[in-house]
């Protein structure tokens, strides 16, 4: 696997995405917020942008503090989802992401590379279809209990 940025640390925030909008101090790519959820990203420079529209999520750069975040772009958007973009911008999701993927509340280092490298096969295939997400994460338990 790539050396993938980390963020496993990041952690959900709330920002009134709106109203920074409106006053000038922020700017919204690859659509607008639906939600004011926001998962940063770490060292993030608009450089770094690549397609997350289609996981219903989009990019905000916050200019009042420099800071950079996904935000849902709609409603119903789930961890999967979330995990998907920040893999696709090149990062490692936030380790509560994979929690909520594995409904599982510990899991070891091990456990969370093999899943990040399945999730980035599969985000690198041709499943772009998230109706075929349900299947894949059904793969990736399946593989993780075999273990």
């Amino acid at each position: 696997m790539d050396k993938l940025k980390d963020a496993s640390g990041v952690k959900t925030t709330i920002v009134d995405w709106w109203l920074l909008f409106e006053a000038g101090q922020a700017e919204f790519f690859q659509g607008e917020p639906g939600k004011p959820d926001a998962y940063l990203l770490p060292d993030f420079s608009e450089a770094l942008i690549a397609p997350v529209a289609m996981l219903g999520m989009c990019i905000i750069h916050n200019l009042r503090t420099g800071e950079w975040a996904l935000a849902p772009a709609r409603q119903g958007i789930d961890a999967w989802e979330v995990a998907a973009a920040y893999m696709r911008l090149g990062y490692r999701p936030p380790l509560f992401l994979i929690h909520q993927l594995t409904n599982r509340p510990r899991i070891s280092i091990r456990e969370s590379h093999k899943i990040l490298d399945l999730f980035r096969k599969t985000i690198e295939s041709r499943h772009e279809d998230m109706g075929e997400m349900g299947k894949i994460l059904l793969h990736i338990k399946s593989n993780l209990s075999g273990s």
